[in-house]
């Protein structure tokens, strides 16, 4: 309670009454990717902030005069007035995003998948622990990475999943990866400010501190095989506004090896950096599987405790796979890292077309939901 009177005290005040638009994006959170990827035309397009950012008094004195005192009746008045033809959200877990279709059924909602959904995430551990009817969560569309979350989101919100990858990987396309070998093997950061504050807080139960734990032995076991096999072992980095505190989080856990950074600066620099190395480790990470949809050599690791987290959950059963595992010991990691190091290009994107269910799609430029937003804005002319 206290933390949202302080966001509220915080929060910017803008007065007039929100213009009518025909596309709202569902949260401030994405908006600019959203307008970025898809090529949204910015004067037909405006957000509405979710977590107490601003608030529009002209909004908020319309919800007390209709006697509703919440914060989801001010969000769903603000839809009302700005009466928009499609409803976006790139925060595709926050259900209550999906109990708006009720109030609004002629307007299109549609929800776009931005990370990887494990169990300890809130909306999946939701669905999964409540027997809930399927009809309670409703939404026109859904776009999912792959046919794994689209039988997983189908089971629990009445929805049309379409399986179109991922928004910011469709992005950036680049026609064939570089054949020849680098000798650098890649390793993708998990980082994050609540991370390094869990280090200090070392608190066996945090996700955060799980993660970091996880992380940070299957780091140690890659640089030490880099180390044993002569490779150039590259992190590559993923907060743009935090790098001296990620550069220095790294720093201190690889104090006895060599290693350099692939840098992201901007937005995009991550799917580019991938194309730098041999052969990517992932803990549990999207941009891993963004990568296996590209076609390129990852290894995929697991922690049991981030429940969901193994490949393929829940419809492949097996643990251990020719990329992907729970098991990060040295002994193993240094037997896949040979595996796949030997496998021929042909051969790789064989085994990954048996995995395509659970790998992330790659749609070029977004064509599908494009394409879909277009058809509905001139059906409703």
């Amino acid at each position: 309670m206290i933390k949202k009177i302080i966001l509220i005290l915080k929060a910017k005040i803008f007065i007039g009454r929100p213009k009518k638009v025909d596309i709202l994006v569902f949260d401030q959170t994405g908006y600019k990717t959203l307008i970025d990827t898809i090529n949204l035309n910015e004067q037909q397009t405006s957000y509405c902030s979710t977590r107490l950012e601003d608030f529009n008094l002209y909004v908020l004195i319309k919800t007390i005069l209709n006697r509703n005192f919440s914060y989801k009746s001010y969000l769903k008045q603000y839809i009302k007035l700005t009466n928009p033809k499609i409803v976006l959200t790139f925060i595709d877990n926050n259900l209550f995003f999906y109990l708006l279709k009720k109030d609004f059924p002629n307007i299109k909602f549609i929800s776009i998948q931005n990370g990887y959904r494990f169990l300890n995430d809130e909306m999946l551990s939701t669905l999964h622990k409540n027997e809930i009817e399927k009809k309670y969560y409703s939404s026109d569309f859904y776009f999912v990475f792959n046919n794994q979350l689209k039988k997983i989101i189908e089971k629990f919100i009445d929805t049309e999943c379409i399986v179109a990858g991922s928004l910011k990987n469709n992005k950036v396309f680049i026609k064939e990866f570089n054949k020849s070998f680098t000798g650098n093997i890649g390793f993708i950061s998990r980082f994050t400010l609540a991370i390094l504050r869990s280090v200090n807080e070392k608190n066996e139960k945090n996700p955060d501190y799980i993660v970091h734990k996880f992380s940070t032995k299957l780091l140690l076991n890659t640089a030490e095989y880099c180390k044993k096999n002569k490779k150039k072992l590259m992190i590559l980095t993923t907060k743009p506004n935090l790098l001296e505190e990620e550069k220095k989080y790294y720093n201190e856990i690889l104090q006895n090896y060599e290693f350099e950074f692939l840098i992201k600066e901007k937005e995009y620099d991550s799917y580019h950096n991938l194309f730098k190395v041999d052969i990517l480790i992932s803990p549990s990470s999207t941009l891993g599987s963004e990568a296996l949809g590209r076609g390129l050599k990852v290894l995929y690791f697991s922690e049991d405790k981030i429940l969901g987290s193994n490949f393929g959950w829940p419809f492949i059963k097996n643990l251990q796979g020719p990329f992907f595992s729970n098991n990060f010991e040295y002994s193993n990691l240094e037997k896949m890292i040979n595996y796949i190091n030997n496998l021929s290009i042909d051969d790789w994107k064989k085994l990954l077309t048996k995995y395509s269910d659970n790998t992330c799609f790659f749609d070029n430029d977004n064509r599908t939901l494009k394409s879909l937003i277009k058809k509905i804005l001139i059906d409703n002319e």
